[in-house]
C-alpha cells in the first residue's frame, strides 16, 4: 500500500472492529502481525507483551497501541486471565470497505503488500513506533463506549466510533508526549494538570516562567518546553491565550467597559491589552458587541 503522508490533527480514523479480548498464557504461541493499527487497555489481569526488541509488562490500566506490521505477541500471567478493551484501525478513511475484522497473520506468512493502513506522520507525533503507557484508567469508560457503539450498531455507529477513538488517540499522544521528557517526574500528567490549573486561577495575576518555575519547583526554561510538549503552546502563550478568551467572554456577556475589563484579565496596559487582542482574533476589543463585524482567530 502506498504511504499517506498527513500531520496528526488530520487523522480521520476507521474502527474497523472492536473487541474485548480475553489472552491466556498461550495465546500466541509465535510472533503476529497485524494489517491494521491496534489500542489495547487493560481491563483485568496481567501479563506480557512480547515485541521483537522489547518487551511490557501488563496490567490493569496500562495502555498500549502499535502500527501495522509490527511483530507481537502476548501472554497472561500463569493463573491469570488478561482482559483487553481495543480496537483495530486505521488513521485514515482509505480502505472503508474493508469493513470485516481483518486476524493477524503469523510473521512467517505476513504479506506487507496488503497492510490495511500505511499512514507516515509528518509531525512530531509519538504514533509509528509502540506506545505503552500505564495508569491511564480514565479511558476505559470509552473504551467500553466503543465496545457498545460496535455491538448495537445504531444509525451513525461508524461515525461515533471514529470520533470516540480520535478522542482516545489525542489524550494517547499528550501523555505520550510527556513520557519522552527526561525528567521522570513528568510520567503523568497530574502534575501539568495542576500547573494549568494554576494558571487558570490566577491568570489575573502577574505570571512570570520564573514565578511559576520556582512555584512548581522547575527551571523556567524546563518548565516551557513541558508545557509546549503537553499543550503546544509555551507558557506565556497559553497565559494570553486565556486571557483573551476570558476577555471574549467578559466583552460578549457583559456591560463592563473595555478598559476595567482588560484590567479584570490580567492586563494592566489598555493599549497593550488592544494590540495582543488584534493580533489574536484581527478585530478590536469593542468590536466584538458589534454583530456585524466579523473575525477570524489568528
Amino acid at each position: 500500500m502506498k504511504p499517506v503522508r498527513i500531520r496528526f490533527s488530520e487523522i480521520f480514523p476507521y474502527v474497523r472492529y472492536v473487541q474485548r479480548f480475553l489472552v491466556s498464557d498461550n495465546a500466541y504461541p509465535v510472533f503476529f502481525q497485524a494489517y491494521d493499527n491496534r489500542i489495547f487497555y487493560v481491563a483485568k489481569g496481567s501479563g506480557t507483551a512480547y515485541f521483537k526488541d522489547r518487551s511490557y509488562r501488563l496490567s490493569q490500566g496500562d495502555l498500549i497501541v502499535w502500527a501495522a506490521g509490527v511483530e507481537y505477541r502476548m501472554i497472561s500471567d500463569d493463573g491469570s486471565t488478561l482482559v483487553l478493551l481495543g480496537s483495530n484501525f486505521d488513521f485514515t478513511q482509505q480502505n472503508l470497505h474493508i469493513s470485516y475484522p481483518v486476524p493477524p497473520a503469523w510473521e512467517t506468512a505476513f504479506d506487507p503488500a496488503q497492510l490495511l493502513d500505511a499512514a507516515v506522520f509528518t509531525d512530531d507525533t509519538p504514533f509509528g513506533d509502540i506506545i505503552y503507557l500505564k495508569n491511564m484508567f480514565q479511558l476505559e469508560g470509552d473504551f467500553l463506549e466503543m465496545l457498545q457503539e460496535y455491538e448495537v450498531q445504531k444509525l451513525f455507529y461508524a461515525e461515533r466510533l471514529s470520533s470516540i477513538l480520535k478522542s482516545i488517540l489525542c489524550l494517547v499522544s499528550r501523555r505520550a508526549a510527556l513520557k519522552t521528557a527526561p525528567d521522570s517526574k513528568t510520567d503523568s500528567a497530574d502534575r501539568m494538570d495542576e500547573i494549568i490549573n494554576f494558571i487558570r486561577a490566577h491568570y489575573t495575576e502577574a505570571l512570570s516562567n520564573a514565578d511559576l518555575g520556582a512555584r512548581f519547583n522547575y527551571h523556567p526554561n524546563y518548565l516551557n518546553q513541558l508545557m509546549k510538549m503537553y499543550t503546544g503552546k509555551s507558557l506565556h502563550q497559553y497565559l494570553i491565550s486565556y486571557r483573551i478568551s476570558r476577555a471574549v467572554d467578559l466583552l460578549s456577556t457583559t456591560d463592563m467597559s473595555v478598559s476595567d475589563i482588560a484590567q479584570q484579565v490580567g492586563f494592566q496596559d489598555l493599549c497593550h491589552f488592544g494590540k495582543i487582542f488584534h493580533a489574536k482574533l484581527g478585530i478590536t476589543p469593542s468590536a466584538i458587541r458589534d454583530p456585524s463585524v466579523k473575525f477570524s482567530a489568528r
